[in-house]
């Protein structure tokens, strides 16, 4: 080859490193914060970065007891994530109120409103978009959602105690009665099989169930200006006294046995909980049990049931310097959480936004002899028309310190729970740290 050529291939050589390396320096790399790698969750991101040459999202893991508080502190100091998890259900330990009101989360109203046709945000479940939206500001892009209460029950135990499957009429009265036909006791009164175990994941203790029981009874937890507690009323006094009262009577019982006991009749859980247990069982990770979902109870006088969601979803950081490539991130897990999990996982963690695709729950031939999967699909939408709609705002302190006060009251009721404190001294208790909080 002569000199010349030499030089011409030098040259071309020369031009597709600079095009290469000019290519390469528009890509756009955004950082996604999560507490968890589930192969689902990294797949997504996995998925997105091959599906253009525009953007790369990595993968930040952080510690969950510090998430909300690094977080927080980050951003505040104009850095952070670009794109992270936001939990989206009442008394969430994440100030997520406060960080729309601040502007810690980009207001992605106009980035939905905009494109509410493509998203097909009218097919959602109506409690979704009541539910990703604080203080006047849609705060995350969801893609999937989980409620709390659906009762599981173990098929052997109901039919060893000629009991009938839990359906949708069952109240808490039912539940109770079933729970106390399953106990039984050793000659030292020591529980050696369970109904339900009232303190079993802090079920009674966690002030969501409590809360969403007093809601389905016709009550509520504050007073009309929302300026004090309103438990001392006749609809919440009575939920929380019938559930003291079934745990004196050992109705429910005290203890906190393995969920997966092979002697444990009953219990409550959140929708992906439920999905992961029955994965781990098919897997062989933790012993298999006959279990399986039904609706939550409904309240003995009204009728009618009623849950808290968890929304799952993904908001911007306000100092991204990226929010438009943050937004097609956002779009594409909205869009394609389903498949993409389905088949990294043979599950998906959370039901889909929308009922169209309910079904695809479970990947076909995965864990299908498993009864949670095959009552999912039944009790998903069942348990999704009794959704609890966000209560209207009247006083902004009741949002603002939502996490503050859910916690103060799941400490005290517990100790209503466990015996060692009246239902009087709770109200005295709750209304002397709540109070103060509602005050402007």
């Amino acid at each position: 080859m002569g000199r010349h050529h030499w030089l011409l291939l030098i040259a071309v050589l020369a031009v597709l490193c600079l095009t290469s390396a000019a290519v390469s320096a528009k890509k756009i790399t955004l950082t996604y914060a999560h507490w968890s790698t589930q192969p689902g969750r990294v797949a997504l991101f996995d998925e997105f970065n091959k599906s253009q040459d525009e953007i790369e999202v990595v993968f930040r893991v952080m510690t969950f007891s510090d998430y909300a508080q690094k977080l927080s502190v980050e951003i505040a100091a104009g850095e952070g994530p670009d794109i992270f998890s936001v939990m989206l259900y009442p008394g969430a330990p994440m100030p997520v109120y406060s960080w729309a009101k601040s502007g810690i989360l980009m207001d992605l109203t106009p980035y939905v409103e905009k494109e509410r046709k493509e998203l097909q945000v009218e097919a959602w479940y109506p409690f979704i978009m009541d539910r990703i939206r604080f203080a006047g500001r849609i705060v995350g892009l969801p893609y999937g959602w989980t409620i709390f209460g659906a009762l599981a029950y173990n098929t052997d135990l109901f039919a060893q105690n000629g009991l009938a499957f839990p359906n949708d009429s069952w109240t808490w009265d039912t539940v109770a009665k079933a729970s106390r036909k399953l106990l039984k006791q050793d000659n030292q009164g020591k529980v050696i099989q369970w109904g339900l175990p009232a303190d079993n994941s802090s079920i009674f203790a966690n002030w969501r169930q409590i809360d969403a029981m007093i809601i389905a009874a016709g009550g509520n937890m504050y007073n009309d200006m929302q300026t004090a507690l309103g438990l001392r009323k006749d609809s919440p006094r009575r939920v929380m006294n019938e559930v003291v009262g079934h745990i004196t009577s050992m109705d429910y019982q005290l203890g906190n046995p393995a969920w997966s006991n092979n002697k444990v009749g009953m219990v409550l859980w959140q929708l992906h909980y439920a999905a992961q247990n029955a994965t781990n069982m098919s897997l062989g990770k933790i012993q298999p049990v006959a279990m399986q979902l039904a609706s939550s109870p409904k309240d003995d006088v009204t009728g009618l049931r009623r849950n808290y969601t968890e929304i799952a979803a993904i908001g911007i950081n306000r100092n991204t310097k990226y929010p438009e490539a943050a937004w097609k991130v956002l779009k594409y897990v909205n869009q394609h959480y389903p498949e993409i999990w389905l088949q990294a996982e043979g599950f998906l963690m959370y039901p889909t936004l929308t009922q169209a695709k309910i079904s695809m729950f479970l990947r076909p031939g995965t864990g299908a002899d498993n009864p949670i999967f095959r009552s999912m699909p039944a009790v998903m939408p069942a348990m999704a028309e009794s959704a609890i709609l966000q209560t209207p705002v009247v006083n902004q302190r009741v949002a603002e310190f939502e996490p503050q006060i859910s916690s103060i009251l799941t400490t005290e009721f517990t100790k209503v729970v466990k015996l060692t404190t009246s239902l009087e001294q709770f109200f005295e208790n709750a209304e002397k740290q709540v109070n103060p909080l509602l005050q402007p």
